[in-house]
């Protein structure tokens, strides 16, 4: 089961009690949230490949909306959104969407595969895991 995960990215000190939204080493008073620790270690590792250059423009929560046309109304209606884990170009400029899963592919939901179906459908990005 995973545990949420409240890191300072100043530091790099972390803590999943949850009760703490206070940095305990450089007393910084900006935490962020990760889902679990696998994810917060899957930033921390991108954001090495990003100081040596293997990557670059490192973005995380990324939000993107799929929307359908009302007919009735005739006004586009948000219909869900997705939001990726990670954005990052690589070296060859490809823009690359990942999304942290500790199961892998073994534990995808089919919420999860509607969305990434529809991200590859709509946006012509193919989600990475």
């Amino acid at each position: 089961m995973k545990r949420p995960v409240w890191a300072c990215l100043k530091c790099g000190w972390f803590t999943q009690e949850g009760k703490t939204r206070d940095c305990q080493d450089c007393h910084n008073e900006v935490m962020d949230h990760f889902d679990s620790s696998g994810e917060y270690f899957e930033f921390k590792r991108l954001q090495l490949l990003e100081k040596c250059g293997e990557i670059s423009k490192l973005e995380r929560q990324v939000r993107y909306d799929f929307f359908a046309f009302a007919e009735l109304s005739q006004k586009p209606v948000q219909i869900f959104f997705y939001k990726a884990d990670f954005r990052y170009v690589d070296k060859k400029g490809n823009v690359v969407v990942k999304d942290y899963k500790p199961a892998g592919e073994h534990g995808l939901d089919d919420t999860f595969k509607l969305k990434r179906r529809a991200m590859k459908l709509v946006y012509g990005i193919e989600v990475l895991i």
